[in-house]
């Protein structure tokens, strides 16, 4: 029994120019009437094409799949698929990671949006920071600047994080600065470690709560108030540098808005 191009591409699920194109490179080699012009597809074909649907479900593209059908032995076809095997684990562990963070993103846009005002004692992670920026002025460091493009092509796994040093905020100063942070749980998958330009900051017990920074404001360490008022009737002192999660991002109007999630070491005052 022969079949027509489109019943073959209707029962495999595959377009007409899929077909065409394993046709081009010599895969299936169909029957043509001479009378209507029509490619007639048998069993063999069809088969064919089952193997390279297969294939394609495999991840691998149609040059790819056209090679390992038509141009490898069956030691290069197995070879190739122990290979892909090892893609396709690298994969896995990137996804998992991914869901991972993404379960971490929604935590902190939660924080970041319920906390505001609010306040309660948790461990901050393990965060590596690098510094990107001085107030509102990039880092005109060359080689800083280099270090900063590598980290962001480890987006999304890489998020805004502010700070305040503990001198700006007990002398009511008005400086901060801005920098790229990655949790240490991903250090090992994106290949960061501290160095002169990134540092660790150890996880510490903080006080956690929301803030707001919009573009119409000058953010300064006053954004902090609200916290430090709160931690002072609780009997507690900023003991470290606080330091910030970008967790929330919109354009309201005019003005763009950031939810912060942001954490304030403490000690118990005497």
């Amino acid at each position: 029994m022969k079949y027509k191009i489109s019943d073959v591409a209707k029962l495999l699920d595959i377009t007409p120019e899929a077909i065409r194109y394993y046709e081009s490179k010599g895969i299936i080699a169909p029957e043509r009437s001479e009378a209507t012009g029509y490619r007639y597809y048998g069993g063999w074909e069809i088969h064919m094409l089952i193997r390279a649907r297969i294939y394609r479900q495999l991840g691998y593209t149609l040059d790819e799949t056209a090679k390992l059908l038509n141009n490898y032995e069956n030691d290069d076809i197995i070879s190739n698929l122990s290979d892909r095997k090892e893609d396709i684990k690298k994969e896995i562990v990137w996804k998992s990671n991914i869901l991972k963070h993404i379960e971490k993103e929604e935590q902190s846009m939660i924080a970041s949006n319920e906390l505001i005002g609010k306040y309660r004692i948790e461990y901050r992670p393990d965060i590596y920071r690098l510094e990107m920026q001085n107030g509102y002025v990039l880092h005109p460091d060359k080689y800083i600047q280099k270090i900063i493009f590598d980290w962001l092509n480890k987006i999304p796994f890489v998020f805004t994080s502010t700070l305040f040093s503990l001198v700006e905020v007990e002398s009511s100063g008005k400086n901060f600065s801005v920098g790229l942070g990655v949790y240490k749980e991903y250090a090992e998958l994106l290949d960061i470690e501290e160095s002169d330009y990134v540092k660790l900051y150890p996880s510490r017990l903080c006080i956690q709560t929301g803030i707001q920074s919009k573009s119409n404001q000058t953010i300064t360490p006053e954004l902090l108030a609200p916290a430090i008022e709160y931690m002072n009737s609780q009997g507690m002192e900023l003991s470290g540098d606080v330091l910030t999660k970008s967790a929330l991002m919109r354009k309201v109007g005019d003005d763009y808005i950031n939810w912060h999630q942001a954490w304030l070491p403490f000690n118990h005052s005497e």
